[in-house]
């Protein structure tokens, strides 16, 4: 018996327990649409589209899903457990501690979150045509760092493709307006240089530890995001190397013809990067080493976690994917220093059934 790891807008995320022939088994995770949504045609649609979307990425920086199913009439996803955490978490954790997570490990980690989707940005369909695929909600919050120093990009939920079976009317707004690209938030049509747009500011936070277009309110977010106004990082962070900048900004130009034209464009600055700032150490190792050190305590209840799931045993709720808090990121400061105004014209991207297998369902804490 088992436990609920998280309760998102549309879903809830719980840990279960797969049991086969031969006593096999598998720790995985179940992601179950609320009751309240669950007669609503548009959340279902939104759940099935993410099913059909995700299951058909197969890539190592992608979080896989193993099936569709349903249970009592409620449809639910299972996908891979993951252990680690959130690069949202990662940030946190860093911020109190007031450590910098190191220009290199930013890079690595964007890097390896590129390869995940451009194999996103690349899927095609039955009859190898591209599906035109846009993940929409790129943040840390779906970049997730493994213990082992891994990375995946988790959650299609609002992903746009060609064939969704649930259409977003023109001008709706999904996502988090703070990683929105500026046509995202002009609600224009989208390519994956939007995606591109977001991996620019998620790696903007990471590598300044600054919040860059975080504001009081949600449209005041919207609005800075639409402005497009970026303080160059080395004016936030002494010494920031000037490479890691070049691709930051670039990725964050305004237009999205000035930006990496795909991801895999992005990853190889990247990841020639990388190499350079890591000289002999291998990054996936130094990740690692700083996610076992900032995160031991955690790793230790998980660890207990699953040797109870082995057990058998009814547990407690787990604990919490979110660590201090408490602690707000600041944002990046728009004083009289000199900021980057990337160029203002906002272009318009170019064009963009229910398992009948039994799974062993799991109690909530």
């Amino acid at each position: 018996m088992l436990a609920r790891l998280a309760t998102g807008g549309m879903a809830e995320i719980l840990l279960g327990r797969v049991h086969g022939p031969s006593g096999f088994e598998r720790a995985v995770v179940i992601k179950r649409i609320l009751p309240q949504y669950a007669e609503l045609p548009s959340f279902v649609s939104m759940f099935l589209d993410e099913a059909r979307i995700a299951a058909r990425i197969h890539h190592p920086n992608v979080v896989q899903v193993h099936e569709l199913g349903e249970e009592d009439g409620e449809l639910f996803l299972v996908m891979e457990y993951l252990q680690g955490e959130s690069s949202a978490s990662l940030m946190r954790r860093m911020s109190a501690l007031g450590k910098p997570i190191g220009a290199a490990l930013c890079a690595h980690i964007i890097a390896e979150a590129c390869a995940g989707l451009h194999a996103a940005h690349e899927l095609k369909d039955a009859r190898g045509n591209s599906v035109n695929l846009v993940h929409r909600d790129i943040s840390p919050q779906n970049l997730f760092v493994t213990y082992d120093g891994g990375v995946k990009v988790l959650d299609f939920g609002i992903a746009k493709a060609a064939d969704r079976i649930s259409q977003t009317e023109a001008g709706t707004l999904k996502g988090k307006f703070e990683y929105m690209s500026p046509e995202q938030a002009e609600g224009l049509s989208l390519d994956r240089r939007s995606d591109i747009f977001a991996l620019g500011v998620v790696l903007y936070e990471l590598s300044t530890g600054r919040r860059l277009f975080k504001r009081g309110t949600a449209v005041e977010s919207l609005r800075a995001v639409r402005e497009g106004h970026v303080m160059a990082p080395s004016q936030v962070i002494e010494g920031y190397p000037p490479r890691l900048e070049e691709i930051c900004l670039k990725a964050l130009s305004h237009a999205p013809e000035d930006r990496y034209p795909t991801a895999a464009a992005m990853r190889r600055d990247l990841a020639l990067l990388t190499r350079e700032l890591a000289k002999d150490s291998l990054p996936s190792e130094t990740l690692a080493a700083t996610m076992r050190e900032q995160f031991a305590t955690r790793i230790d209840e998980k660890k207990r976690l699953m040797e109870s799931v082995k057990r058998g045993s009814s547990l407690g709720k787990v604990p919490s994917a979110e660590v201090d808090i408490a602690v707000e990121i600041p944002a990046v400061e728009l004083d009289e220093r000199p900021t980057r105004e990337l160029p203002s014209p906002v272009a318009t991207a170019p064009g963009s059934s229910s398992s009948g297998r039994r799974w062993l369902w799991v109690a909530l804490a």
